[in-house]
């Protein structure tokens, strides 16, 4: 695998360049992105995955570090996350998150969509303001 922009270095000190199949890479995506959320990179994408003769090309965007994030959401989606999350009330009375716990929510979000019939689920932040290290969407 190799990335194509420098976004990473300051967060990937080691990058995992191979892996023993498809699944193992998208897993690890996966997971470079909550890392770097837990971490604060509110922001963090990935915008683009693609493959050429074996070789697996990432477009990641770090974005800036926060402190907090404010986020709000729709009441249809917020009805559904209700009824197949186990989000607790803080999230659905829309107080300030650490990075972990957006981090968690947004996890258990995807989680929920996925288990329900929503196979290509792709959560977004829609509306950002950045304040500071503060983050309102």
């Amino acid at each position: 695998m190799s990335f194509d922009n420098e976004s990473h270095v300051e967060f990937i000190k080691h990058p995992t360049t191979t892996f023993k199949d498809s699944i193992s890479l998208v897993n690890y995506v996966r997971d470079l992105q909550t890392s770097a959320i837990n971490k604060g990179y509110l922001l963090a994408s990935i915008d683009n995955l693609s493959f050429h003769n074996q070789i697996a090309t990432l477009n990641f965007y770090l974005g800036e570090r926060f402190e907090d994030a404010q986020i709000t959401m729709d009441q249809d989606e917020m009805n559904f996350v209700r009824k197949h999350s186990r989000l607790n009330e803080r999230f659905i009375s829309q107080l300030a998150f650490t990075p972990k716990v957006l981090a968690a929510a947004l996890k258990d979000i995807q989680a929920a969509y996925l288990n329900n019939g929503y196979p290509f689920v792709r959560l977004q932040f829609e509306e950002v303001v950045i304040s500071g290290a503060k983050m309102t969407a």
